[in-house]
């Protein structure tokens, strides 16, 4: 019987799982350039609302933080799940193929000895705890994808149609372990195999539509991702715009946001795998975008505090251009992963 591999089954679920906190916030607030202009031109700038934009952007840099460590602990805990389950199996394997062999050398001298006998009860054992560390194996699996629907971007129509199929499979699979659960050394052989038929069989049923949840699950996921850099890059467009009114030099910009959209629209018609490989190349011109936008904010703020006073004043901003920037490193860390 082939052993049920748990990591292909969640290895396209931990890739949906890293593409969290994907968009910078160098534009905290939609008007926060023509603010700091603003704020260079009037002597009567209101510092209770600049601190409240430092306040915003910190407290989206905190909220990004906890969800960036609630991914990583998500991580580790499939990660973990999975290695324990892949070191049961294989145990289980290994002790099985190790009991054929004996069987072979013991019951080739004499079938009918009382070692022969001996060692072919072991073997039923053996075989018993293999077939139930694999039943355990695809329920495990299971329960985690019903989650995984669950907390997907479906609707709710989608979901519960996929939670009655789950659920059926997860009773097919328990009425197997029970079964399994009740073998003894009287059962013939030929009664472990029919029931290991019968699971790998099941097995078979099961993956497809799992393959086919775990991948509308993550393209789900990877979609609203797009959706969100989309509205990223609508609101770097802006601001891009209300720098080059005031005469800012935003060729290279522009350039950065031209790839950005490029890539998202490659990556809007993509799937799976090829769609995450695109995000994150599209992740990295953004955070590319992002710094060239915040030095051409900085450059214009310096350029307008050098007409007013004739010197580079103290930037009350400054917090607010670490924390985005800092925020923006953090995220395609999480994405890149």
């Amino acid at each position: 019987m082939k052993t049920v591999n748990s990591k292909k089954m969640f290895s396209t679920l931990v890739l949906g799982l890293f593409l969290v906190s994907m968009v910078p916030l160098a534009f905290a607030e939609d008007d926060s350039t023509d603010n700091d202009d603003d704020a260079n031109d009037d002597d009567d700038t209101n510092d209770d609302d600049r601190l409240t934009r430092r306040e915003v952007v910190k407290e989206r840099y905190e909220n990004n933080k906890e969800r960036r460590e609630k991914t990583a602990d998500k991580i580790k805990e499939i990660r973990e799940d999975i290695a324990e389950h892949r070191a049961k199996v294989k145990e289980a394997r290994e002790n099985l193929a190790e009991r054929r062999e004996e069987l072979k050398r013991i019951c080739a001298e004499d079938p009918n000895s009382d070692a022969c006998q001996d060692v072919k009860e072991k073997a039923k054992g053996d075989s018993k705890e293999f077939l139930l560390r694999s039943v355990d194996r695809i329920l495990s699996g299971l329960d985690k994808m019903r989650d995984r629907v669950a907390n997907s971007e479906w609707s709710q129509e989608d979901k519960d149609k996929a939670t009655v199929t789950l659920d059926q499979y997860i009773a097919d699979v328990e009425a197997l372990k029970t079964k399994i659960e009740a073998l003894t050394k009287e059962n013939t052989r030929e009664n472990y195999k029919a029931i290991a038929e019968e699971l790998r069989a099941k097995w078979k049923e099961i993956k497809e539509d799992f393959k086919e949840f775990a991948k509308n699950v993550v393209n789900r996921k990877l979609d609203k991702v797009v959706e969100r850099m989309n509205n990223a890059a609508d609101k770097f467009e802006a601001i891009i715009g209300r720098l080059s009114e005031k005469g800012v030099d935003v060729t290279e910009a522009k350039s950065l946001l031209s790839d950005l959209r490029a890539k998202l629209d490659e990556a809007a018609a993509a799937e799976g795998r090829e769609q995450h490989a695109l995000l994150k190349e599209a992740h990295g011109i953004l955070k590319k975008l992002n710094a060239e936008v915040m030095e051409l904010r900085r450059t214009l703020k310096s350029e307008n505090a050098g007409i007013v006073s004739g010197n580079e004043p103290e930037s009350d901003d400054k917090e607010d251009d670490t924390a985005e920037a800092t925020s923006s490193d953090n995220t395609a860390d999480a994405a890149t992963a």
